[in-house]
């Protein structure tokens, strides 16, 4: 199904809250309304430059997997996108170039380069899947920032994103090779997580994506799959294996964006579909909190057991 670019992407209002920001001011008259979204933000701490950098850069290639796990934004303005997460396909990225930094002081000078060029408008105006943050960027740095993902309103699978990020740093400081800028192919990591993103945005789990490194084609289902089993051991020995189960469950049934595309496509309206969803949020909830509980309660079984 095609559509117009102005009837799919209407000029939506863009409010401020407060209208004498001249950052946001700039902002709405930048970006429009492209940059009102809901999403999840997930942030890990590392106190360390080298580890944090490190761990920036590994995560780059890899951060389409937690979008194609968590897009739920298939609807825009009364019609189906064609998109699984019509918000990151929307979302003006910037800046549009960021390259693979080799440490704390390189990130520095690059900010500030694109502060004094106009490209970025303000410290915090690094738009990008995955980012380091902190109390005072670029200068202080406390954390790395995984910001690709759609709103997850199941805690479970928040938990489970969280802790397959962290997983995925713990691999990257163990192996030089998760580096790309250790390896020939650093370019060829940065345009393959570019391509990634935009095929996981449009079809999620069922995308076809291309590994880094090398660059052969697979399943986004598949890899990520693999990915879990390979965070499997680092989750067990952090106590955490337990809360990648709900991500499997969401391989296993789908993520909203494609159980709700699911019903559209069986005749369900798009209003009715949102109304249901935002009917049972409360429900899921409480379920979701019934759950981590539960799980909480296993994990302290499993760590007993593994004293004893």
């Amino acid at each position: 199904m095609n559509f117009e670019p102005q009837t799919l992407f209407p000029p939506f209002e863009f409010h401020l809250a407060n209208p004498r920001k001249a950052y946001h001011r700039w902002i709405r008259d930048q970006y429009g309304s492209r940059v009102v979204t809901t999403s999840e933000h997930i942030n890990l701490g590392l106190a360390d430059p080298d580890d944090l950098f490190r761990a920036w850069r590994a995560l780059r290639p890899r951060a389409w997997a937690f979008l194609a796990l968590s897009a739920a934004s298939p609807f825009l303005a009364g019609e189906a996108t064609g998109w699984h997460s019509t918000r990151w396909h929307r979302f003006p990225g910037t800046p549009p170039a960021v390259p693979l930094l080799a440490d704390h002081a390189a990130f520095r000078a690059w900010v500030r380069a694109r502060l004094r060029d106009g490209v970025m408008r303000s410290r915090r105006h690094l738009w990008i899947a995955v980012r380091p943050n902190g109390p005072h960027t670029p200068d202080r740095l406390d954390r790395l920032e995984l910001r690709i993902c759609d709103q997850v309103p199941d805690i479970a699978i928040t938990v489970g994103l969280t802790v397959l990020a962290e997983c995925q740093v713990h691999l990257a400081l163990r192996d030089p090779a998760c580096d790309p800028l250790a390896s020939r192919d650093a370019t060829q990591a940065l345009r393959l997580a570019a391509a990634n993103q935009q095929a996981v945005a449009r079809h999620s789990l069922l995308a076809r994506v291309r590994h880094w490194p090398g660059g052969r084609e697979v399943r986004a289902r598949d890899a990520i799959a693999v990915m879990i089993e390979e965070s499997r051991p680092v989750a067990q020995a952090l106590g955490s294996a337990v809360w990648l189960r709900p991500l499997e469950r969401v391989l296993d049934r789908g993520n909203d964006a494609m159980r709700w595309l699911c019903a559209y496509r069986r005749g369900r309206s798009i209003r009715t579909i949102l109304a249901e969803a935002g009917e049972g949020m409360e429900e899921d909830e409480v379920r979701s909190i019934r759950d981590f509980q539960k799980q909480l309660r296993t994990q302290r079984v499993d760590a007993v057991n593994s004293a004893m």
